[in-house]
């Protein structure tokens, strides 16, 4: 019984990670419809972003090496291997906008009045849909994942 404390704190700061970074997303997306955008703000959230991605990592991989199931259950399962494939995903589309967040907050501190391109903005709201929809296949494979073998 006290080795499942551990495990259960595990998994619930697990979760509420994983609910901070979709809260993060959809933030930015409600960011990158306000005008003028603030730039700013949205790379200060950008940081969070990833840094929520960082911990979600870190914590997944303490879950795996703690969990009563063990390593083998996790390499044997693919729901495991999908979330990890789509987290990767995730994590490379979201370049694109960090690169453009910075790139419009460097550009912001030359021009206090300058604001970034219609397409530019599209572009990183589209990208950002398009990782949230990830997490939603993510949460999926969780739920077969926990299940597995089916």
């Amino acid at each position: 019984m006290a080795g499942s404390i551990p495990v259960l704190i595990l998994a619930s700061v697990h979760h509420v990670l994983f609910l901070g970074l979709i809260v993060m997303m959809a933030t930015q997306l409600a960011l990158l419809r306000v005008k003028p955008v603030p730039v700013v703000r949205l790379a200060k959230l950008d940081q969070g972003y990833g840094l929520t991605a960082g911990l979600i990592l870190i914590v997944g991989l303490a879950r795996i090496l703690h969990a009563e199931k063990g390593w083998a259950y996790y390499q044997s399962n693919p729901f495991f291997w999908g979330k990890m494939a789509a987290f990767g995903l995730i994590a490379l589309l979201s370049i694109v906008p960090t690169v453009s967040y910075l790139g419009w907050r460097k550009q912001l501190a030359h021009d206090p009045v300058w604001q970034p391109r219609d397409t530019d903005i599209r572009r990183a709201h589209g990208i950002v849909v398009i990782e949230m929809v990830l997490v939603g296949a993510i949460m999926i494979m969780a739920a077969g994942m926990a299940r597995w073998p089916l």
